[in-house]
């Protein structure tokens, strides 16, 4: 190891594998970050598909009165729409829990449905904002879409 030439050898080595390391670690990091932007907007599209044709078609259609309507024609006409746009499971409840309609004998209507559903309630009454979006860290698109009708 008295040879110069072996000891920048070895430094440029050394040099070489850090910056190596660097970009790769940089790299993935900004990898990450747009796996999380890319899922995030894929559940926002998700989410407008079935709430734009829910809005247009029942929640601010001139024809349809949600306060005169009943629970029953609510739930038909929720899902006459939703059959025409995806193929996905739902739940149907009340804020006060009552399950109405489940597309899925899979499906249950937990704590963590009820918590939610309140949550929606909240943000649409207080900060305007027309449904609550949830994604874990599953694929799952969780939305909540609170309906207000005459019948209580």
């Amino acid at each position: 190891m008295k040879s110069i030439s072996v000891k920048v050898g070895l430094i440029y080595i050394f040099f070489s594998v850090l910056n190596i390391s660097f970009y790769t670690v940089s790299i993935y990091i900004e990898q990450i970050g747009l796996i999380i932007k890319n899922r995030e907007l894929e559940a926002l599209l998700q989410t407008e598909k079935v709430y734009l044709p829910l809005k247009y078609s029942l929640l601010s259609s001139p024809e349809i009165n949600l306060h005169k309507i009943t629970k029953t024609e609510l739930i038909n006409k929720i899902n006459r729409v939703l059959a025409e746009i995806a193929n996905q499971e739902y739940l149907i409840f009340t804020e006060k829990g009552e399950l109405l309609y489940k597309s899925s004998e899979d499906l249950i209507l937990d704590e963590k449905n009820r918590t939610d559903a309140i949550s929606a309630i909240s943000n649409s009454e207080f900060m305007n904002q027309p449904y609550l979006l949830q994604t874990d860290n599953t694929d799952e698109v969780e939305l909540y879409i609170p309906v207000q009708t005459g019948e209580r």
